[in-house]
């Protein structure tokens, strides 16, 4: 993802009002600068994007969510 996609998702969110990005991707710290988006992102880490793996994650992702800060990038899970 490039310059374009980084715009398109900081577009999408100060429109919709959003506060977190929550994501199954591990590759976007990778492909996108988080600095510069007007949300936080969060990525969940689990062996796979099925309801059953990411649903343990969520007590963390619920203490996490009063202190998150736009711009940073957060993960959540084992491998974190």
């Amino acid at each position: 993802m490039g310059r374009y996609e980084e715009r398109r998702i900081a577009k999408t969110c100060s429109r919709r009002w959003l506060d977190v990005l929550l994501t199954v991707d591990s590759n976007m710290e990778f492909q996108q600068n988080t600095d510069n988006l007007p949300v936080a992102v969060v990525v969940l880490v689990a062996r796979s994007n099925s309801i059953i793996e990411l649903l343990p994650l969520m007590p963390e992702l619920r203490e996490l969510l009063p202190n998150i800060e736009p711009g940073r990038l957060y993960r959540i899970g084992p491998a974190a």
